[in-house]
């Protein structure tokens, strides 16, 4: 692994035995949670939706002008392009992908026609519970973020050219994002991109404070035309940057234990849960504790690890998506690999009692309503 600077881009080189293959990961600070910000000593508000649209219209501007696929992905903390590529085109790419971040000229008429076809994916996309559930749960485990659904559904329809400008202009420069190539890379090629020099800024994205310690758990039951059902377990702490990768690792280990892959876990500095998706959707806060003994935490790192190794091997684009975004939640991606082979039950026990968390949980229940006969 080598870390260097190109003026001001951070950038990682994972180098490894993948013949001429390369995996790229572009992440910026920027998501669904980049609504209001502190610039200096003003607020602007940019909403919610502007960083989705933007980099939708990017991901289409890369195909049509230097003919490549990128894929996107956009949360409520970060967003990232990554792609598979060779080692005689890498460097060219990801100028060119740098560029429509940074510098290149926005086609208002291109950017507004992805725009409406944003909206008509939403508009699909909604018709799927597993969608809406997962947005609609984003409201509970990104509360510090002030996630609101349909906030989000509001401000993508009010996405415009100057919203989009002034996220770019105050969300998007070079220290704010991070550059990570995994395969058959070297330091010296990418040494040569040409990162354009912006001026540091002073930015804060602005939250409403949440007095999580007086909240309780929370029950959507509603009635649709499928069954979809998912739960969160909420980890309540104050904003830290401190040991998130720790913090990481130590959720990893209990969501394997208590669900067995079917899971997901999210940290960053305001937020920390843990999603499943194994039915049937009950209380587990009180096993966060009970499930930790020497026994399970073994088997557990032996099922990690396997998967991790799965991952690298087989699915390098999915890789260099999660180092990035790891990254942008202040989680190294190595030294968690790291903990994930080391980490004993003591410790796990030990950092939830530092940790003092106050934990909640979140149920989601669509359920399929009968129907209603009228004699």
């Amino acid at each position: 692994m080598n870390v260097f600077n190109v003026n001001d881009l951070l950038v990682c080189l994972n180098e490894s035995t993948i013949k001429d293959k390369v995996f790229v990961s572009i992440s910026v600070d920027a998501g669904f949670s980049s609504n209001r910000l502190s610039v200096g000593e003003k607020e602007v508000i940019i909403g919610s939706a502007a960083v989705k649209v933007f980099f939708n219209y990017i991901k289409s501007q890369v195909k049509t002008k230097y003919d490549f696929q990128i894929d996107c992905d956009v949360t409520t903390n970060t967003s990232s392009f990554f792609w598979e590529t060779d080692s005689s085109k890498y460097k060219e790419e990801i100028q060119n992908v740098i560029d429509e971040i940074l510098t290149s000229d926005i086609d208002v008429n291109k950017l507004m026609t992805e725009k409406e076809m944003t909206i008509t994916r939403f508009k699909e996309n909604y018709k799927h519970l597993e969608f809406r559930g997962r947005m609609k749960m984003l409201e509970f485990t990104d509360a510090n973020k002030n996630f609101n659904f349909k906030e989000f559904s509001n401000d993508l329809l009010e996405v415009d050219e100057e919203k989009v400008r002034l996220m770019r202009e105050t969300l998007c420069f070079p220290n704010s994002m991070f550059l990570f190539v995994h395969g058959d890379g070297e330091r010296e090629v990418l040494e040569q991109l040409t990162i354009p020099t912006h001026e540091n800024k002073d930015i804060g994205k602005l939250f409403e404070q949440v007095q999580w310690a007086f909240q309780k758990d929370v029950v959507l039951n509603k009635a649709s035309k499928g069954n979809y059902q998912m739960g969160s377990i909420k980890f309540e702490r104050s904003p830290t940057e401190t040991d998130l990768t720790a913090e990481h690792a130590v959720l990893s280990m209990i969501g394997e234990i208590l669900f067995e892959g079917s899971h997901e876990v999210n940290v960053d500095p305001m937020d920390v849960s843990l999603n499943y998706f194994k039915s049937p959707i009950k209380e587990y806060k009180h096993d966060v504790y009970s499930c930790i003994t020497e026994e399970s935490v073994e088997k557990a790192k032996v099922k990690i690890n396997k998967k991790l190794q799965h991952l690298i091997v087989n699915n390098q684009k999915e890789f260099v998506l999660m180092a990035g975004t790891f990254y942008m939640n202040k989680v190294d991606i190595f030294d968690w690999m790291q903990v994930m082979t080391t980490l004993e039950h003591h410790q796990i026990l030990s950092f939830l009692k530092e940790r003092d968390y106050k934990i909640r949980e979140g149920y989601l229940n669509y359920y399929k309503e009968e129907n209603r006969y009228v004699v």
